[in-house]
């Protein structure tokens, strides 16, 4: 109102409707071509329109991919730290280095997050009321994953020991996530068996031995 006063009494706001346009959101007039292309245009050039949109986007991008630059140096730093101080389980070594870069690779995309100018108080919260919930709903593999946890510290095996749990399983360990482990018995069958059944039963290992002894681990 005040800008159009001043229009009428022979003043220039021109300068300031565009301003005024640019803090106000970006509208489109259809049925004008010309004032389309001005609004969009100024819409884009302008500090509080486009070009801060633009940047946020660069700083979210940027976050996110040095990220994902930082966990791949980080995982190789890991790895040759682990070699050097003589961790003889794969399966301890592979979940520390994986968990390594996929902590980084979280905490940027956050911070792109925030870069974005978005607020991560409530994500935060419904992550945590989700966790929640999932914790009950999920006891079962819960107690796996801890399972799997117990067994990459303590190795009782490793990828290609030859083993024999206590339910009548028995084979070579192909492979070992947080979660279970996966078998191939000897008449070539694939079996996987959750952690927890692994860590609660017997568990005898034919491959790691002292003087031709097989370990067993309760």
């Amino acid at each position: 109102m005040v800008l159009g006063k001043w229009e009428l009494k022979g003043g220039d706001p021109a300068e300031y409707r565009q301003y005024v346009s640019s803090l106000s959101g970006f509208k489109i007039d259809v049925s004008d071509q010309t004032a389309t292309w001005s609004r969009t245009k100024a819409w884009l050039f302008a500090d509080e329109g486009g070009m801060r949109w633009s940047r946020n986007l660069g700083v979210f991008f940027g976050y996110v991919l040095g990220s994902v630059i930082v966990a791949w140096i980080v995982r190789r730093i890991v790895r040759r730290l682990m070699s050097v101080t003589n961790v003889s389980s794969n399966l301890l070594r592979d979940f520390v280095v994986a968990m390594s870069g996929r902590a980084i690779v979280f905490f940027g995309v956050l911070l792109g997050l925030s870069a974005l100018e978005i607020n991560l108080s409530p994500i935060l919260a419904a992550v945590g009321t989700a966790g929640f919930l999932v914790a009950f709903a999920l006891q079962g593999t819960l107690s796996s994953f801890a399972s799997g946890l117990l067994i990459m510290v303590n190795k009782p095996f490793d990828v290609g020991d030859k083993v024999e749990i206590g339910s009548g399983i028995k084979g070579k360990v192909r492979a070992v996530t947080i979660f279970s482990t996966v078998i191939e018995t000897d008449d070539g069958l694939t079996m996987i068996v959750p952690n927890k059944t692994v860590w609660s039963g017997i568990l005898i290992n034919h491959s790691t031995s002292t003087e031709g002894n097989t370990i067993t681990v309760v």
